[in-house]
């Protein structure tokens, strides 16, 4: 259930402010925004998707999962299903698996604050020993590779430390994080959609992955602020748990951006301002208890510090300033009309070898061509996968390949000779672009933001056929 409703006025706050930053990051070369919502006092002041971004839909949250995955970790603190201070291996289901015994001294809390005691992140070896074709599941793949330092005394951003606190999650609850975090967590907020990206045999990964509205995650983001109680009083987490997950559990590395060498807490990154979860590309889940407010933001960038260094320009003096209607009418329809231009042209039709950035097995397209939209089919290990493309518009569609469904919204069309098209991956920070050559019969995909997963839109799919 969204929060309610208010103008920015009627909360203390400067709309003006906040139009100041939506255009400033809209107007950013560095940064595409996707979605942004910001409460006041637990009511939504101000919410907007650049369109074909939209509020109904999901969007990848990358390693902002590992904050929801913390808080669901909480509530099994607060009732005594596992404790801070317990090994991890006492909560694991190691019976048979190759363990390095310098995990014995790992404990749940090492896993929260990224000080297992690795000094590099240790996921790649795991993805590096399953693309050898490992027989082992990746629980034993991270468990077979120990820390090289005391726990808790180092500081190093670990995937394998919040994947082992999913596989903890399901093993204490016979239940998969995802199921845990819905019945603990999303489902007293009245959230709507959660998606997850899981290992090969089914376990949420936990440090990504995780997909969730704007306003669920917004009202995610409120939750902390409010120390772990619910809009209508249910405490879900208890607030003392506040007291230590927001702060530095030990001192990081030097060298880091401004906002990335406060500190980490249990899952939280410290800030010059409150304090936040976020994942790579622009995810955002701020928490600013000074003035009472929660951030969630959307999009596509890898300037993430300079998206933050724009909010504390703009957002943060408006929070304290005396606010007009009509600037609140000025918000509201600048909210109203965001939008990522779309592509077009003019139609025709051709088919094309296909090369670039998609794995070897995505072999030629064909366009159809329409007045108002194109059909783009790609080849794909032999079989065909279609999605719309819209003129001048965004065209909405599933690109289905490999028994996965990719939600889609794309726009293009021919400028001379030459077909250009953004496919845009509509519940993920990640678009290609599409360009075709009519005289040369070649067509190449290259990624904007090549995805952490790797090139192929398959892994990205969430969503079964």
């Amino acid at each position: 259930m969204p929060l309610p409703t208010a103008t920015p006025s009627a909360h203390g706050v400067d709309a003006s402010g906040i139009t100041a930053f939506v255009e400033a990051v809209d107007a950013a070369t560095f940064a595409e925004p996707h979605s942004l919502a910001i409460a006041r006092h637990g009511h939504t002041i101000a919410e907007g998707w650049w369109s074909p971004y939209r509020a109904d839909r999901v969007h990848l949250l990358y390693s902002l999962s590992k904050s929801l995955t913390a808080t669901t970790v909480a509530t099994l603190v607060a009732d005594g299903t596992i404790g801070l201070d317990d090994p991890v291996l006492r909560h694991l289901p190691t019976s048979g698996i190759d363990i390095d015994p310098r995990w014995e001294a790992v404990l749940v809390k090492h896993c929260l604050s990224m000080t297992v005691g690795h000094t590099t992140d240790a996921w790649g070896a795991v993805m590096m020993s399953f693309a050898a074709g490992e027989p082992a599941g990746f629980l034993e793949l991270t468990l077979r590779n120990g820390p090289d330092a005391e726990p808790g005394t180092v500081f190093c951003y670990n995937q394998v430390a919040t994947y082992v606190l999913s596989r903890i999650v399901a093993n204490v609850t016979g239940r998969n994080l995802g199921e845990v975090a819905r019945e603990r967590i999303l489902d007293p907020l009245g959230a709507g959609e959660l998606l997850w990206h899981r290992d090969p045999e089914g376990f949420e990964l936990g440090f990504t992955g995780a997909h969730l509205r704007t306003t669920d995650l917004l009202s995610l983001v409120q939750l902390w602020l409010d120390r772990g109680t619910t809009p209508d009083g249910v405490e879900l987490v208890p607030a003392a748990w506040y007291d230590s997950a927001t702060v530095p559990f030990v001192a990081v590395p030097p060298g880091d951006p401004p906002d990335w060498s406060c500190g980490y807490g249990y899952s939280y990154w410290i800030a010059r301002h409150g304090y936040r979860g976020d994942g790579a590309f622009g995810q955002y889940g701020i928490v600013l208890p000074e003035h009472g407010v929660a951030v969630a933001m959307t999009g596509a960038t890898v300037e993430m510090q300079a998206v933050l260094d724009l909010a504390w320009q703009h957002l943060l003096p408006a929070l304290d300033r005396p606010g007009s209607a009509a600037a609140d009418d000025e918000l509201a329809a600048r909210l109203a009309g965001l939008e990522i231009p779309a592509l077009g042209g003019r139609p025709a039709a051709g088919t094309f070898n296909l090369s670039g950035d998609l794995p070897a097995d995505w072999s030629a397209i064909s366009i159809a061509a329409g007045q108002s939209r194109h059909d783009l089919t790609f080849t794909v290990d032999g079989a065909e996968a279609t999605i719309p493309v819209g003129n001048a518009a965004w065209a909405n569609g599933d690109l289905v390949v490999g028994g996965r469904r990719l939600p889609t919204a794309a726009s293009g069309g021919w400028r001379d000779t030459r077909f250009v098209a953004d496919v845009r991956c509509a519940e993920t920070p990640h678009t290609f672009r599409l360009e075709a050559d009519a005289a040369a019969g070649e067509a190449a995909a290259r990624w904007v933001l090549p995805p952490l997963t790797g090139p192929d839109p398959r892994v990205l799919a969430v969503r079964p056929a």
